[in-house]
């Protein structure tokens, strides 16, 4: 992470603590702090100055894992889907009115 203060790739996660921390964590902020000039900086990590924050490698691992997911979620609509007409028709089958013959 490229540290918002002094621009260096130097930044890394920092832990919560405090009231300041708690607050900002309800606002989906991760607080950073930059291992060169000691800056502490909150950061929401789906915004656009997050991406413009992230080197060109951590771009690439992000671009990755959003289309594995995007895959993994197409995956699961057609599973649940195609399981739905198959629960559709058996209820179908076993709920539909027997004509009795004479």
């Amino acid at each position: 992470m490229i540290c918002p203060k002094c621009n260096e790739n130097r930044a890394h996660r920092s832990r919560r603590s405090g009231f300041k921390d708690w607050v900002a964590s309800l606002f989906l902020h991760i607080p950073y702090r930059c291992r060169a000039c000691g800056a502490r900086s909150y950061i929401f990590p789906h915004g656009e100055t997050s991406m413009k924050l992230r080197t060109p490698e951590e771009r690439r691992v992000i671009k990755l894992r959003r289309s594995l997911r995007s895959k993994k979620i197409k995956r699961e609509l057609i599973g649940y889907g195609i399981s739905s007409l198959i629960l559709i028709a058996i209820l179908y089958y076993f709920l539909q009115q027997r004509i009795p013959s004479e």
